[in-house]
C-alpha cells in the first residue's frame, strides 16, 4: 500500500454503520463519495486520504442509535 493511501477496518466500519442505523448507500451520500468507494472501504481496500477523511467525518456526524451498542456485538479475536 502506498503512503498516499490508507485502509479502514472493514469489519469495524460495518459495525459503526450498524450502530448508527446506516447503510453503505447512506454513508456514501453523507460522505459525498461514490458507493463503490464505500464498498472498497468495507472490504478493507486502500483509499485516498480524501476518501478516508470524508468517510470518517460522515460517521462522526451521526450519533449512534440509543441502546444500539448493547445490541451489536463487538468483534471477537480468533
Amino acid at each position: 500500500m502506498s503512503a498516499l493511501h490508507a485502509a479502514l477496518d472493514g469489519d469495524e466500519l460495518r459495525r459503526q454503520l450498524t450502530l448508527r442505523g446506516m447503510t453503505a448507500s447512506d454513508l456514501a451520500r453523507l460522505a459525498k463519495v461514490s458507493p463503490p468507494t464505500v464498498s472498497q472501504a468495507l472490504r478493507g481496500r486502500a483509499l485516498s486520504p480524501h476518501s478516508v477523511r470524508a468517510i470518517l467525518c460522515a460517521l462522526v456526524g451521526v450519533d449512534p442509535l440509543p441502546g444500539s451498542a448493547a445490541l451489536v456485538a463487538a468483534p471477537t479475536s480468533p
